[in-house]
């Protein structure tokens, strides 16, 4: 379970994180994340990331997903299924998970030279779900 860390709309990053892991959580496979957003542009982009956040707030990444949106319709809520790359990591035992959202990555090209913001919608039964393939 994710615990909210900070208010949408995405112009900058939001991210959610776990609770201290009470065992190590061997991830082996594709993470993957489904949302529902809201682009106020008809081009966009959301670029999730998996981190593994040590007890003293320090994160590494363990893995990344992006979609973009070339045609999207301003204003029109939409589900996204955004998959991460293939992954085998070890998250140790009192570390947390933690999933940041952006609107951008600079191994990626931006879909528009325009700034532009997305928001995550949340309740009518528009909720995400962070799926992530692991064993004990």
């Amino acid at each position: 379970m994710l615990c909210k860390h900070h208010s949408s709309p995405i112009l900058f990053g939001d991210y959610y994180q776990s609770p201290k892991a009470v065992t190590k959580m061997k991830i082996r496979g594709n993470p993957s994340v489904s949302l529902y957003v809201q682009p106020h542009t008809e081009q966009a982009q959301i670029v999730a990331y998996l981190y593994d956040m040590n007890v003293l707030g320090t994160a590494k990444l363990i893995t990344h997903g992006v979609y973009t949106l070339p045609k999207a319709e301003a204003g029109e809520v939409i589900k996204l299924d955004i998959e991460m790359a293939t992954t085998a990591y070890d998250v140790p035992q009192g570390h947390r998970v933690v999933l940041a959202l952006d609107t951008q990555y600079p191994q990626y090209k931006k879909p528009t030279s325009r700034a532009y913001y997305i928001d995550i919608e949340y309740g009518n039964g528009r909720e995400s779900e962070l799926a992530i393939p692991f064993t004990r």
